[in-house]
C-alpha cells in the first residue's frame, strides 16, 4: 500500500466518489482518502492500458475494490485473475502484487 501522509489525505468523515472524480478529470489519478498510522485508503483511477510494477508491501495488506471496468490482478504466485465491478481482492502482507487495467496482461 502506498504510504500516505495524513497531510495529503482528505481525512473527512464523508466523501463521495463522484465528488472526487469531479476534482480530477481524465485518468490516471490517485486520491488519498485516509492517511493515519493505523489505516491508509487510496482511490485510484486508471486509464485503459495502465499497469503497475510488480511490488511487495512488507508490513501492510492491500484491499482492491474494482468499481467499474475490468482489471487483471496477480497476488503472490497465484494465477492471474480478470475481475470486474464489485470484485474485492485481498493481498496479504509480504505477497507480491501486480495489476493492470483492461486490455493489458501482467506478463
Amino acid at each position: 500500500m502506498p504510504y500516505v501522509p495524513g497531510s495529503e489525505a482528505l481525512n473527512r468523515p464523508e466523501v463521495t466518489i463522484e465528488e472526487i472524480r469531479r476534482g480530477f478529470g481524465p485518468t490516471p489519478w490517485r486520491q488519498p482518502i485516509v492517511g493515519s498510522a493505523a489505516l491508509r485508503v487510496v482511490l485510484m483511477a486508471w486509464r485503459p492500458g495502465f499497469r503497475t510494477v510488480p511490488h511487495v508491501h512488507r508490513r501492510a495488506e492491500e484491499v482492491f475494490h474494482v468499481l467499474e471496468g475490468r482489471a487483471a490482478f496477480r497476488i503472490g504466485s497465484g494465477e492471474d485473475r480478470i475481475v470486474g465491478p464489485g470484485t474485492i481482492l485481498l493481498a496479504r502482507a509480504r505477497l507480491g502484487t501486480a495489476s493492470a487495467s483492461s486490455g493489458m496482461s501482467l506478463s
